[in-house]
């Protein structure tokens, strides 16, 4: 019985295998960039660049300027939001405290050289009543600027139930001279607001 035919051997060699690639960006251009990653000998003589098509370039670029858009937009809300609640957070702590600690409720320590009646709160605030020439008294409410950060706010309430702001002006408390009445402390307070402390 004849034996069977050998079959020829083949030597396939060492797999190639297919070169790398990554895309980049250069002069606005989009292009990617090939190269080779066999471990054998190549024709190439390094990297070569090839443009994206006209449509594909378009897209990337597109993509780009949005992303840019809406980092641009996030910054410019937390910017506003930051400032925002700089200037409102000390009118919110006066506002707050005027509606939880009432000044004639309170021991308020009398300083009759500055016609007042005042106290601080374990949170910094202080609460007080101005002694008006006319026997009237004003409740207020002063943050000061190491309490909240920013200008500082006092807040002014009238007897009978007239409210006023005052933004910066006082320091560390509050210090009005002697007023005749409610009308002169309003003209106060529109002269000195926004005053720097």
């Amino acid at each position: 019985m004849p034996r069977p035919a050998k079959l020829p051997r083949f030597h396939l060699g060492p797999l190639i295998h297919p070169p790398s690639s990554s895309v980049f960006i250069q002069g606005g251009a989009p292009k990617i960039l090939v190269k080779s990653t066999h471990s054998g000998k190549s024709n190439a003589s390094g990297p070569f660049e090839m443009s994206l098509p006209g449509g594909l370039r378009t897209k990337a670029v597109r993509q780009s300027l949005h992303m840019k858009k809406r980092l641009l937009f996030l910054a410019i809300l937390l910017v506003a939001l930051g400032g925002g609640w700089m200037w409102l957070a000390p009118r919110i702590r006066a506002d707050l405290s005027a509606h939880s600690h009432h000044p004639h409720e309170l021991d308020l320590l009398r300083i009759d050289a500055m016609h007042k009646s005042r106290m601080v709160l374990p949170n910094g605030i202080e609460v007080g009543l101005l002694h008006l020439r006319d026997g009237s008294d004003v409740k207020y409410w002063f943050v000061n600027r190491h309490v909240q950060p920013g200008r500082g706010i006092t807040r002014f309430d009238s007897a009978d139930g007239r409210t006023a702001y005052l933004h910066g002006c006082f320091c560390c408390e509050v210090d009005v001279p002697e007023m005749r009445n409610w009308n002169e402390l309003q003209n106060y307070i529109e002269k000195w607001d926004g005053s720097p402390p």
